[in-house]
């Protein structure tokens, strides 16, 4: 008997061992077998709510590792950045993480990059379209 299959004993009651997993904003994934993670991906990605989670998060981690380089390149530590930027160095290691729960402010950010010798500018672009910038 597979492993997926096995009946779990649970007090007096028991239960299929679920296939089915529930992740931040109350999305579920089902466990799939023999299909890709970009297949599965681009089927979850139909959906509008699960699209604009996945877009919220990779945007936090496209900042987290942009943060991780730059810091990298000066050569300088959480700390030395955090003093240099006015912020505490569990914001900056927060943001490296790509914490979705304390997100810096566009000043924080701001600060932080300046302090490590960039500016901060914004562009948008419509899903799956150009970039417009800001005039």
């Amino acid at each position: 008997m597979r492993k997926t299959r096995q009946v779990l004993a649970e007090g007096s009651e028991a239960r299929t061992r679920s296939r089915t997993k529930t992740f931040e904003g109350g999305i579920k994934m089902r466990k799939t077998r023999g299909r890709d993670f970009d297949t599965v991906l681009r089927e979850k990605l139909k959906d509008d709510q699960f699209r604009l989670l996945y877009n919220q998060r990779r945007f936090y981690l496209e900042v987290a590792h942009l943060v991780v380089d730059l810091r990298a390149k000066r050569g300088m530590t959480q700390e030395e950045l955090a003093k240099k930027a006015g912020v505490n160095q569990s914001m900056i290691a927060r943001l490296e993480k790509g914490d979705p729960r304390r997100i810096p402010t566009f000043e924080t950010l701001h600060r932080i990059l300046h302090a490590l010798g960039y500016a901060l500018e914004l562009s948008a672009r419509a899903e799956g379209g150009k970039f417009a910038k800001a005039a």
